[in-house]
């Protein structure tokens, strides 16, 4: 069957592909063109320093944000012709979020005055928390159910062009580096005031604050997906935390330029899997549809991340020279190892991504947490038998781990499913 090119561009997967593509991809350029920059500027161990805050910060966002990018996205895909439940769903998930606001931040503060390696650097942690509150007001989860993330992603690229403009005017001088985090929440809230701003005039008439009940509502049906998505973020920067405290902010600092790099991989695949996920939980009980999906789309990213994958090796050394200022050994092997994983982590989507269409959340969320557990033994053994460079194997096995308990859990409870993803 012949596809013209205009049917291509008007085709929502790709749509949602295109605009998401620049959205994250802003989200994991922009850390990757500075980093040379701030290794001059700050040092070695303060970009270490600033790694492992960041990682800490993340988690944070993971719990504001609640598993809504997978829930909130696939109720306002659900109920995208009623423009009455796509404003009830916006504010019962926006003040849901802004409630979680006030526990993480409680929860930050009590770390930074809890653990000496946090409090010696409670600015970096405390106005790093800017981060979290322009997440909180970036509602990507309803431009991407209403599958319009143009909207979201000319906010999204202001946002980054201040956060960089700032980041290079105001940090000249190494002990600079703990405004560094504070520069990335101004940007991020910037894009969330925008988009908000958007929504506004596009889609939601209307700004109320929700029930108690609507909130308590929200969280528990959003449960499984939070401890999903807590779980991910758990094993994906658990490792910069264990090597930060295993080892020293110089060598967090040299793992964390080859994972920004292996980042973009990371973020390619994210951004396929956030574009398909509205139209193929909308055509899940269309098996024909579902076959042609994995025969046809999925394949050729898959061809694509392939090639992306064997470039970004080829290049290995130019590229840590380029980032790092110099080729530094253990750099370039820990960047090649990581290689590995966005291709497992792509794989993830033939099984996993169907559970989650299938609305099996419950144990989706399982299957994660059993993993995330595993992944705090395994990363652990990985850092104090061979540093920086065992942390990657050991991340690449997890992630192999997790592809085998996805594929397994719905060929035993999705037969048919499994079948059609082959």
């Amino acid at each position: 069957m012949k596809i013209s090119r205009r049917g291509i561009l008007k085709n929502p997967i790709f749509k949602n592909f295109f605009f998401l593509a620049i959205l994250q991809g802003s989200n994991y350029l922009l850390p990757l063109v500075l980093i040379p920059y701030l290794i001059k500027t700050i040092g070695e161990e303060n970009f270490g320093k600033v790694s492992f805050a960041q990682a800490i910060i993340n988690y944070l966002i993971i719990v504001v944000d609640y598993g809504f990018n997978l829930s909130a996205t696939r109720a306002i895909s659900e109920h995208h012709h009623n423009k009455e439940k796509v404003v009830q769903i916006f504010n019962e998930v926006f003040f849901t979020k802004i409630f979680l606001t006030f526990p993480t931040f409680l929860f930050l503060i009590l770390i930074v005055l809890i653990f000496p390696k946090l409090y010696q650097d409670a600015l970096l942690y405390l106005s790093g928390y800017l981060m979290v509150v322009g997440q909180v007001i970036l509602p990507v989860w309803l431009f991407q159910g209403l599958q319009k993330m143009q909207f979201l992603t000319y906010a999204n690229l202001l946002g980054k062009i201040i956060t960089f403009v700032c980041i290079v005017v105001f940090i000249k001088e190494p002990q600079a580096y703990r405004w560094i985090l504070f520069w990335y929440g101004v940007g991020s809230c910037t894009s969330g005031i925008l988009s908000l701003l958007i929504a506004r005039l596009y889609a939601i008439r209307s700004f109320f604050l929700p029930s108690w009940n609507s909130i308590v509502v929200q969280l528990k049906n959003s449960w499984h997906l939070f401890v999903s998505m807590f779980t991910i973020s758990f094993y994906t920067q658990l490792h910069l935390i264990i090597l930060g405290i295993f080892t020293t902010d110089r060598l967090v600092g040299y793992y964390n330029v080859a994972d920004k790099v292996v980042s973009v991989l990371r973020n390619f695949v994210q951004v396929f899997n956030q574009a398909v996920y509205p139209t193929l939980f909308n055509s899940i009980l269309n098996k024909a549809y579902v076959r042609m999906f994995f025969r046809k789309y999925f394949l050729f990213f898959m061809i694509a991340l392939g090639i992306i994958t064997l470039v970004l090796y080829w290049q290995s050394t130019f590229i840590i020279t380029l980032l790092a200022g110099t080729a530094k050994a253990e750099i370039i092997n820990i960047l090649n190892i990581l290689l590995l994983a966005p291709i497992l982590i792509a794989l993830h989507l033939r099984y996993g991504g169907l559970l989650l269409a299938l609305k099996a959340d419950a144990v989706y969320s399982k299957v994660l947490l059993k993993c995330s557990i595993l992944s705090v033994i395994i990363n652990s053994i990985g850092v104090n038998l061979g540093q920086a460079t065992g942390l990657a194997v050991s991340v690449v096995l997890i992630e192999g781990i997790i592809l085998l308990l996805f594929a397994y859990t719905l060929k035993r409870l999705y037969s048919q499913y499994f079948k059609l993803s082959d």
